[in-house]
């Protein structure tokens, strides 16, 4: 099996926003959708 180096996440909030800091720990390059203007904001305060 290929081993997953890009991951991507639909939606920031809690849940997206914790699967996305667990996949940036791992070492992975994350992608992220969400369609709320502020959901840039909080992932990034929610990973710092």
């Amino acid at each position: 099996m290929d081993e997953v180096d890009v991951v991507a996440c639909v939606g920031a909030g809690t849940i997206g926003g914790g699967w996305a800091a667990y996949f940036l720990s791992r070492g992975l390059t994350v992608r992220v959708w969400d369609p709320s203007p502020t959901a840039g904001e909080k992932l990034r305060r929610l990973i710092d």
